[in-house]
């Protein structure tokens, strides 16, 4: 899920480790998406410190803890 539909603005920082490892040279190069778990009482949560970093191109990925993820939730509740 894009972040944006759910939490307004959201920034990342990625390392130079992870931005190597994909290849990304510049912002406009990198999709984020996010985990959205749904638990058994029917409540969502999306994980914004661990997201999916996608290069657009090459379609290669990881999943990246950000520099900043001691700013960030791990179970932020959506539709609840």
């Amino acid at each position: 899920m894009k972040p944006s539909s759910v939490v307004g603005p959201y920034r990342i920082e990625i390392g130079a480790k992870e931005c190597e490892s994909l290849g990304l040279q510049r912002p406009s190069e990198a999709e984020v998406l996010n985990i959205v778990t749904l638990h058994p009482n029917g409540t969502m949560t999306i994980n914004l410190k661990g997201p999916l970093v996608f290069h657009r191109t090459t379609r290669e990925a990881c999943q990246v803890v950000p520099l900043n993820a001691s700013e960030l939730p791990v179970n932020y509740p959506i539709n609840n």
